[in-house]
């Protein structure tokens, strides 16, 4: 009997974080950070809650090293032919004692989870949406600038592999967009201009940069549809930057974000390949 391959776009990560000191056989632990969910945390791994069998190993590896202490990490991913998958990573330090054990422990539980009927209607229409852009990428003067926002979402979750929120709404402060893929997410404004000769504007930068600042956080992107960004705007944040006083910053202008829809794979790569790739 074949399974229905289900779509499992999203995923939820969970961590525990803990201390082994003492005598070898019963050493004493102290915990610092318990699961969020510590039943499905410590259940069995590598097996499929929805078909109630094992999963299939699809990626294995482990490091150790050491410096001033014994380091060593490890991954396990498994998936089921469902789509559901999940990946257990370990990492540790550890002195190298005779009679007994000094270590610190930290582990994260990667698990997908079904996306909800809505989810699947939006990623379908988007996904047409972005393969009719490519064939004619002025569409980009055209569409509704909140599905604009929707296109961004779905094409930086594929540039980064990671997750994007959609939080754009009225009064937003002029965050449209949050790329997950760190502890200080990436805010990102999103500007559609119908006219091809557009240039965005030195005082579109400078709002947006001050919406950054008032939340604390120094790492943004600003698309737009205009055909380039003014010199002004270039050179505040190249001046930001060279005082450090940006993480991170990047402007697409209507060619960049148009070669990055380029770059896009429609079929897009499983969830759990970016754990890989940082193994790599």
């Amino acid at each position: 009997m074949s399974k229905t391959n289900l779509s499992y776009s999203k995923y939820v990560v969970d961590k525990y974080e803990y201390d082994l000191k003492g005598d070898v056989k019963t050493p004493n632990k102290k915990e610092y950070l318990l699961p969020h969910d510590y039943k499905v945390f410590f259940k069995e791994k590598g097996f499929c809650p929805f078909c109630n069998e094992r999963m299939q190993t699809v990626y294995q590896n482990y490091k150790s090293d050491t410096i001033g202490v014994d380091l060593f990490e490890s991954i396990d991913i498994w998936e089921c032919d469902c789509g559901f998958w999940e990946a257990f990573s370990r990492f540790s330090e550890e002195k190298d004692l005779i009679y007994g054990v000094d270590s610190k422990h930290w582990e994260k539980l990667y698990y997908s989870i079904i996306a909800s009927v809505e989810d699947l209607k939006k990623e379908k229409a988007v996904k047409q949406l972005v393969s009719e852009i490519l064939k004619d990428s002025t569409l980009l003067y055209e569409i509704n600038p909140t599905r604009l926002e929707e296109i961004a979402q779905y094409v930086f979750s594929s540039y980064f592999n990671c997750e994007v929120e959609h939080v754009g709404q009225s009064h937003d402060g002029g965050v449209d967009l949050l790329i997950i893929n760190s502890d200080k997410p990436i805010l990102v404004q999103v500007k559609r201009r119908e006219k091809a000769s557009s240039v965005e504007s030195v005082s579109t930068v400078r709002d947006f940069l001050g919406a950054m600042y008032i939340r604390n956080n120094y790492k943004g992107i600003i698309v737009s549809t205009a055909k380039s960004f003014s010199k002004p705007s270039e050179k505040i944040v190249n001046d930001l930057k060279n005082e450090n006083r940006l993480e991170y910053f990047e402007m697409f202008d209507f060619s960049r974000f148009s070669s990055t829809l380029n770059l896009v794979n429609l079929s897009r790569k499983k969830n759990w390949e970016f754990l890989v790739e940082t193994w790599k």
